[in-house]
Formats: C-alpha cells, sequence, structure tokens
C-alpha cells in the first residue's frame, strides 16, 4: 500500500557494489557425526576425539563448538552460502529559492523521518515495525495535459539494476552545511544536506539479476 510518493533528483554517487563472503569450513565435525550415525553410535570416538580438540583449541564451550563445526560442515557440504544485502547511500542538497520550495523542502524531510520510525503502542510497551519503501530510478516524461498544464509520466529506467523494497536505516540533516550559517526571516535556513542509507529487503541472488536487480 503506497502512502505517500516523493520524486528527489538523482544524486551523485550510485554505486552498485555486489560482493560475496567466502569462509573456511571444517568438514571434522560433520564427518565424526557421520560416522557415529553410520555405527549405530557404538564407534564415538572420532567424535569424542574431536570435540575434545575443539574444545582444547578454541578454550570454548563443547556444545557451542559444536553448532558452529555442524553448521558449517553441512554448509559447505551442500553448497549453501549466506549473501549479504546491499546498502546504498543517498545526498540531496535543498537550496529553496522562495517559501513554497522552503515548504516542500521541509516536508520531504519530515515523510523520510516519519516512515523510517517505529510506531509505538497505546500501552507504550510494544514497538511497530517502520515503514517499508519502494526506491526506484525513472524517467520523467514531460506532457501536456488538454487542460494545458504540464503533467509528468514516470517510466523505470531499465539501463541500471533496480533497488526496489529497503529499509531506511538513517536519515541525516545536516541544516548549517556552510562555513557560515544563513537562514531566511522566518528562521528556515538557506540550504539544507539530507544523507539516506538505505538496506535493500532482498538478497541479490541469480533470479534477482536476471529479473533487472
Amino acid at each position: 500500500e503506497l502512502k505517500d510518493q516523493v520524486i528527489l533528483y538523482v544524486p551523485k554517487g550510485i554505486v552498485f557494489d555486489n560482493s560475496v563472503e567466502y569462509e573456511d569450513a571444517s568438514m571434522a565435525g560433520l564427518s565424526a557425526l557421520t560416522q557415529a550415525i553410520a555405527s549405530g553410535f557404538n564407534n564415538t570416538a572420532a567424535l569424542t576425539s574431536t570435540l575434545g580438540l575443539q574444545a582444547l583449541k578454541m578454550a570454548g564451550s563443547v556444545t557451542k563448538n559444536i553448532g558452529v563445526d555442524l553448521e558449517g560442515g553441512l554448509k559447505a557440504r551442500a553448497g549453501f552460502a549466506t549473501n549479504p544485502k546491499n546498502e546504498f547511500s543517498f545526498e540531496f542538497e535543498f537550496a529553496p529559492r522562495n517559501e513554497k520550495e522552503a515548504k516542500t523542502a521541509l516536508e520531504i524531510i519530515d515523510i523520510f523521518r516519519y516512515y523510517m520510525s517505529p510506531e509505538i503502542s497505546l500501552s507504550s510497551t510494544v514497538y511497530f515495525s517502520p515503514q517499508e519503501f519502494d526506491v526506484s530510478v525513472v524517467n520523467l516524461i514531460s506532457e501536456t495535459s488538454r487542460q494545458g498544464e504540464e503533467v509528468f509520466t514516470a517510466l523505470e529506467n531499465t539501463k541500471m539494476p533496480k533497488i526496489g523494497r529497503c529499509y531506511l536505516k538513517n536519515v541525516k540533516v545536516d541544516y548549517t552545511p556552510d562555513d557560515r550559517s544563513a537562514f531566511f526571516q522566518n528562521g528556515q535556513p538557506t540550504r539544507i544536506i539530507m544523507s539516506l542509507t538505505f538496506n535493500q529487503i532482498n538478497y541479490i541472488t541469480k533470479q534477482g539479476i536476471l529479473a533487472g536487480f
């Protein structure tokens, strides 16, 4: 459900940095457990030896060491991998020239701050999750309506990867970005810089890349 919509210029520095992480996973614990299961737990020497070496090497809980080693071994055996989500940061500058533009700038900032924040229950004991954002890069096509007014149609830019649904994790607003602060007579700053940091909800996968992400 679309609550609000904000259209801003495309800022500089839109970088898509796809990366994967590799880690060495020990198969020792998984192999020892497999042997113990195959023998009906009649031969647990290999399993006991492995757990003992882990306890001595890591000086930690045997239970914890079992979980870490088995998880790594299962991932390695099955070929599973964890794919980190992409993070995007955008920086926008507002330099209003009149009262209408100044009001719009503050409304845009408030929209991002409002929808990124959680909502508290009436009992003040529970926080509800904030709204999601759907971020798209679009081309605005200008047209003239029958009434002679200029209207715009937004077409998604397919020459860049899609961003899609995101969580807004940070809103940073600098109301005095210059060496000397300057304000209009009503107290509003003459120049404002807003920085937004988003985290994509979906992981980057082969299927996602084929779909345009």
